[in-house]
């Protein structure tokens, strides 16, 4: 009997973050319309990386329907993607966390890399800000961020808008984690 995949090293594969994120916004995709959303990736690739997200819980089937004989699944991410979540993050382990960051990186290196080679410069941004938050301050602007991003992508259902992607990373600056500026 084949031994279960952590659901970390599940989703660390850069491929299947790929495909985990082709599923954002609550996309419902066949595995011919990842196809076309990553030509870059082989097919027997693709399928072999879906089955494993889907054996591992990181893929649900949203539907099937008979074609030509056989069966055409549409999938959406299911309870194992939650990994990716905040809640997902606080059980793993610092190289668990580690891993997944990297991967996490890589893949958006990648994507970052692509756009600025084949895009004018303004279709991609990238910055650094620094603030002072407490840990519920933090909490309430993540909440608030995420409800925004939610209400303009509600407003785009049924036009013609680019999908956009922003990659977040937050931490606290190990160089200046004490919120008393009177000591320094």
């Amino acid at each position: 009997m084949q031994e279960r995949t952590s659901p970390t090293e599940l989703v660390m594969h850069p491929v299947r973050l790929q495909i985990l994120r082709s599923f954002l916004g609550g996309r419902e995709l066949t595995t011919g319309e990842l196809r076309a959303r990553l030509p870059d990736v082989p097919p027997a690739s693709l399928y072999r990386h879906v089955a494993a997200l889907h054996d591992g819980g990181a893929l649900a089937v949203a539907r099937e329907r008979p074609v030509r004989g056989g069966v055409e699944r549409t999938y959406r991410l299911g309870p194992e993607a939650a990994l990716l979540s905040e809640d997902g993050m606080r059980g793993l382990q610092p190289g668990q966390r580690r891993a997944l960051f990297t991967a996490f990186l890589a893949d958006v290196a990648a994507r970052v890399d692509d756009r600025i080679e084949h895009l004018d410069a303004d279709e991609v941004s990238f910055g650094h800000v620094a603030f002072r938050a407490t840990d519920e301050e933090l909490r309430e602007l993540s909440r608030r961020i995420q409800a925004l991003i939610a209400e303009v992508d509600d407003r785009s259902a049924g036009t013609a808008r680019p999908r956009r992607s922003l990659a977040t990373v937050l931490y606290t600056d190990p160089l200046e984690e004490s919120t008393d500026e009177s000591a320094q």
